[in-house]
């Protein structure tokens, strides 16, 4: 179960830095689609998650938010 939901994590992850490539290099050539926000639940599962592997400060507010996140610990 825990490996699944790594799987999940990372897909999450890779999806949203391709994204974030296509859009700084392609931008007229792309079109992104974003998602509705996640639920509560799934965002408490996210922080758990997080927590475990030693990124409690990931932000799960919003989209956005985790994007920005998840960009800041790509760039470190």
């Amino acid at each position: 179960m825990q490996s699944k939901q790594l799987v999940e994590e990372f897909m999450l992850l890779s999806n949203v830095l391709v994204a974030e490539h296509l859009y700084k290099y392609c931008q007229d050539k792309t079109i992104l689609r974003a998602h509705k926000d996640i639920n509560q639940n799934k965002k408490n599962e996210m922080i758990n998650f997080f927590e475990k592997v030693g990124l409690g400060h990931v932000d799960v507010t919003d989209a956005l938010s985790l994007s920005q996140s998840l960009a800041a610990i790509a760039n470190d």
